[in-house]
């Protein structure tokens, strides 16, 4: 039940968090270019990518590994095997990441001039690799904040700072007409200040890493058999991520990648919940399994679950029923043609989210992170063999088949690798109630939409009016167990204490 509660708490820490983070960002990218036009605007985000790519191998996957060992070793009271793991992981990413932001700056030329045949792209290049080193030391923190059951600072420093900073910055240097140029310079800032600002905050307000007497004990092997399978796991996500942008923009025309790519991060939405019980899942699930409270965890796990299903399930519905009218009102008229892409998205991602997540975070506590790498690399795959035959033929149509089927294939590979090795499976009984009321609502939506002309105010009026419609369903057919109502009063005082 503590544990329940704390979930319930630390999740919603995130959940605000991821929201703000994604408000901010739809507001620097609708910025960013409009300002800088399509052209630089697209040599930035080209840029982002590939330093993105280079800091997977600069982090080593071992987030997920400090969350792990701090959240283990917390539970047992081994301060200096805590503080070893957060000390080990910084000195290996501080060292990737200085050689991988010394390789990209070594290469950027060979990159932006030769193979992409962009100049700008390599002096864009050149100033991300100074943030490489500050990412994985980042990741590292905070990885940590959510060990120490600490997730308000790292919504503090990663959700909020970051994406305030990201826009103070940006957008002055954009006006002194330092263009594409000015908006990498303030990214670079951006990472620098906010990995400062996190070691600050857990240095002062988590644990003490230098003004202490606990000597370090490192677990450096530990850490690395760990993480490194998921450093190859990220990897292949990021393939999975991309992969249908690139291959779209290559058969197709830039155009539809456009179009495509408000779709993607519309269903994208799906994994917010995913995201912000996950990362509380295996902090509190690594805790029980580290005391043997076999019963305990599997409770977490099944009503975690749930409530990711019980979330994504009426936004899904939402989704399919009014995919253009969404798009529309989020990004304009042209982008209405992304509503096929949309529906097909939509299964994909409901599916991904509501099975990937919580059997990563069992595997995850299981320390079996190389059957993640495993599914992720049979996704990957199937994602890209998928995309060469269907978006020659289909389009983006196509290109939102072949994502959907790879992430749905992906996700059963990871609930079967789960189960063998937890004898864990969610509690599907649990997802016929949210089912039913989803459904009666959104039936009531369908008939009360057209008696009023569609517009902004009218889609929200009706996503709340779905909203209280499916609350008021599932607490009349009694679809809120025992468990979901200390989830509620842990929420609620979460708020209270606000």
């Amino acid at each position: 039940m503590k544990e329940i509660k704390n979930i319930a708490k630390g999740s919603l820490i995130i959940l605000i968090g991821i929201f703000l983070s994604k408000f901010l960002t739809y507001i620097y990218r609708a910025i960013v270019a409009r300002f800088l036009g399509s052209s630089d605007y697209g040599l930035l985000t080209l840029g982002l990518a590939i330093s993105g790519f280079i800091g997977i191998f600069a982090a080593l996957g071992l987030r997920s590994g400090v969350i792990r060992y701090v959240s283990f070793f917390r539970s047992k009271e081994d301060l200096r095997k805590v503080k070893g793991a957060i000390t080990s992981s910084l000195k290996i990413t501080l060292f990737l990441g200085i050689l991988t932001g010394l390789l990209l700056f070594l290469f950027s030329n060979l990159i932006g001039i030769t193979i992409f045949n962009q100049p700008s792209l390599s002096t864009i290049l050149k100033i991300l690799a100074v943030s490489i080193p500050f990412l994985g030391m980042l990741q590292v923190f905070l990885g940590a904040f959510i060990g120490f059951q600490k997730q308000s600072y790292e919504v503090i420093s990663d959700k909020i700072f970051r994406g305030v900073a990201l826009l103070v910055l940006t957008i002055p240097l954009i006006l002194l007409g330092f263009g594409v140029f000015g908006a990498t310079i303030a990214y670079s800032l951006t990472v620098i200040l906010t990995t400062i600002l996190a070691f600050i905050l857990f240095e002062k307000k988590t644990f003490r890493l230098l003004k202490t007497n606990i000597k370090s004990l490192r677990i450096t092997r530990d850490l690395l058999k760990f993480s490194w399978p998921l450093t190859f796991t990220y990897f292949f996500g990021f393939v999975i991520s991309y992969m249908d942008t690139l291959m779209l923009g290559y058969f197709r025309t830039s155009s539809e990648v456009g179009i495509y790519n408000t779709a993607i991060p519309t269903a994208g939405l799906f994994l917010i919940p995913a995201v912000a019980l996950f990362l509380n899942m295996i902090s509190s699930m690594t805790s029980l399994y580290a005391k043997k409270k076999t019963n305990e965890f599997i409770r977490v796990y099944k009503a975690a679950t749930k409530w990711i299903f019980m979330i994504n399930f009426p936004l899904f519905l939402f989704f399919i029923t009014f995919p253009a009218y969404i798009l529309v009102i989020l990004f304009g008229n042209e982008y209405a043609a992304g509503a096929g892409s949309l529906i097909i998205l939509a299964f994909g991602y409901l599916f991904y989210s509501a099975v990937t997540y919580p059997s990563a975070a069992l595997l995850s506590m299981a320390e079996k992170t190389k059957f993640i790498l495993y599914s992720q690399i049979v996704a990957a795959v199937l994602n890209f063999i998928l995309n060469i035959f269907l978006i020659v033929k289909y389009g983006m149509i196509g290109a939102a088949i072949a994502t959907s089927i790879s992430l749905i294939i992906g996700s059963i590979l990871f609930l079967a690798f789960a189960y063998k090795y937890t004898k864990v499976l969610p509690d599907f009984k649990n997802y016929i109630k949210p089912v039913i009321a989803g459904i009666i609502s959104l039936l009531v939506v369908i008939i009360l939409a057209p008696l009023f002309k569609i517009g902004l105010y009218t889609v929200i009026s009706l996503a709340v009016l779905y909203s209280l419609a499916y609350v008021a369903l599932m607490y009349a057919i009694k679809g809120f167990d025992k468990d979901d109502i200390i989830i509620f009063k842990g929420i609620l005082n979460r708020i209270k204490l606000r």
